[in-house]
């Protein structure tokens, strides 16, 4: 089965490795499918190139689309360098909105998971082809689910 965060893998471990003063250190610094992987060292190499005392927060896929966030105490001084830095992240977290999250392809859209069963926490950004896998997924989840014994 698809894990939800593969964070085993070469690619993500060789991202941590290169940004590893800029991430956060409890627990995996980045949550996203392997699909953003690009985007995110992209970011992570112009905000290192652009910014570099700033150290990232959090860095995670939720409800479709990149979630990001910087230690206050890292920021910019200067308001224009913090509006330039601002302006990079959501670059990225907008490109995130059309980036499938599982292939990487520019075709992405967003895909409301309570369609399949799911949470809206769960709602991804999918190109057509990987649409399939997820709802896949969702229907092992939730076959799975109905065999679980009930307490009477």
């Amino acid at each position: 089965m698809k894990m939800l965060f593969d964070t085993r893998g070469q690619r993500y471990e060789a991202i941590v490795r290169k940004h590893a003063r800029r991430l956060p250190v409890d627990g995996h610094p980045i949550l996203v499918r392997q699909g953003w992987y690009p985007l995110v060292e992209a970011m992570l190499d112009q905000v290192a190139r652009d910014h570099p005392t700033v150290v990232f927060s959090r860095i995670q896929a939720g409800g479709g689309w990149l979630r990001v966030d910087v230690e206050n105490q890292s920021r910019p001084f200067d308001p224009r360098d913090d509006l330039r830095l601002s302006n990079v992240i959501q670059g990225f977290v907008t490109q995130s909105l059309s980036t499938c999250e599982d292939c990487g392809s520019h075709h992405g859209r967003h895909v409301d998971a309570t369609a399949y069963g799911y949470e809206t926490g769960m709602n991804r950004t999918l190109c057509e082809e990987c649409v399939p896998v997820f709802a896949d997924l969702a229907i092992a989840t939730l076959a799975s689910k109905n065999k679980e014994p009930r307490d009477a």
